[in-house]
């Protein structure tokens, strides 16, 4: 938005999400639909291979729209997050040219848009007595699922948290700080992500009132945000210390660019593994790390195959079809050398 003044094509800025997305997406429906069925075997197998929502309903997933209706009529339901993000991408641009023309409103609508959406998840968890997350009452996790969980009234506050982080990174590329500054940043970061993590699990050892399942439903992602975001901006600007060494690490690039077919294939991996045992299994250490190996590095192989055989094909053909602004000023560049 700031190398272009503000302006922005719209048609290839919705199109390069569409293609980024789908295509993979597509095949992974049509994988789970077809061959999935004929790759395991068990006496659990044949409850599992059954997949009457992707039958019906694998146009909502295509149209990103699969979030707006019941978990039980959902097409590979751990997909949820793609119509969220979607969603919230066609409306960024309006927020974005807004923060670029007019900063103080863009940030005081972005700041009110995540208030309203805090107050709507812990608003929704009080009215229907929902637990801390998935955990606890109001009809279990299915009912909080189709109410709170996937709806993006109540998930876009990271989201915003996501927007803000870059613009101030735009805004303030150089941002310095002090060292008192920087210590209280990681310190409260670390401390709010972790209980953020595991405060929820002590609605196992007593019952929340209704406020904390309110504030916590309301506040826990926005706050896991926060602290991303922290980390994002210290490791950006040279705070990151040991931490920035790790995640720049360049084991993480080809990892990296798997995550999203990983992402889309992996619960196929683990439910082939846990529906096809044939024999009483094990919870203990041994077995579960057997099992959460084999299930990480099957993922990883299968989402290389997808990745490389779709993916980066389409990825590719969009370059292909639509070359960048920057490649277009390359080529400028070059034909400009060869005339001189």
């Amino acid at each position: 938005m700031a190398h272009t003044n503000g302006k922005l094509p719209w048609g290839l800025f919705y199109f390069h999400r569409f293609w980024r997305l789908t295509p993979v997406y597509a095949a992974v429906i049509l994988f789970f639909l077809f061959l999935d069925p004929y790759i395991g075997n068990g006496p659990l197998w044949y409850h599992y291979i059954d997949h009457p929502n992707c039958e019906k309903y694998w146009w909502r997933n295509l149209l990103y729209i699969s979030n707006l209706f019941p978990k039980s009529e959902m097409c590979i339901d751990w997909s949820w997050y793609l119509p969220n993000d979607m969603q919230f991408f066609v409306i960024s641009p309006f927020i974005l040219i807004l923060l670029h023309k007019v900063p103080k409103v863009g940030a005081g609508l972005l700041a009110t848009l995540t208030a309203i959406s805090i107050i709507i998840k812990a608003s929704l968890t009080a009215k229907y007595g929902m637990g801390g997350g998935l955990v606890g009452g109001g009809g279990g996790a299915g009912a909080y699922w189709d109410k709170i969980y996937d709806k993006p009234w109540t998930r876009i506050s990271p989201y915003f948290v996501g927007m803000a982080v870059g613009f101030i990174m735009v805004r303030r590329p150089h941002l310095r700080m002090r060292p008192i500054v920087v210590l209280c940043g990681w310190v409260l970061a670390s401390a709010v992500g972790l209980v953020v993590i595991y405060v929820i699990n002590n609605q196992f050892y007593r019952e929340w009132s209704r406020a904390e399942q309110s504030m916590y439903n309301g506040l826990a992602s926005f706050t896991w945000a926060l602290c991303v975001g922290w980390v994002i901006l210290a490791c950006k600007n040279g705070y990151g210390g040991w931490i920035n060494t790790f995640l720049s690490w360049n084991f993480w690039v080809p990892v990296g660019r798997l995550t999203y077919t990983v992402y889309l294939v992996h619960p196929i991996i683990l439910r082939n593994i846990l529906f096809s045992i044939s024999n009483p299994y094990s919870g203990k250490i041994i077995p579960m790390t057997t099992t959460f190996t084999g299930g990480i590095v099957l993922s990883h192989m299968v989402a290389f195959v997808f990745a490389l055989a779709i993916e980066f094909p389409f990825a590719n053909l969009e370059k292909l079809l639509i070359p960048s602004n920057v490649e277009k000023k390359k080529s400028e560049k070059e034909r400009n050398k060869e005339q001189a």
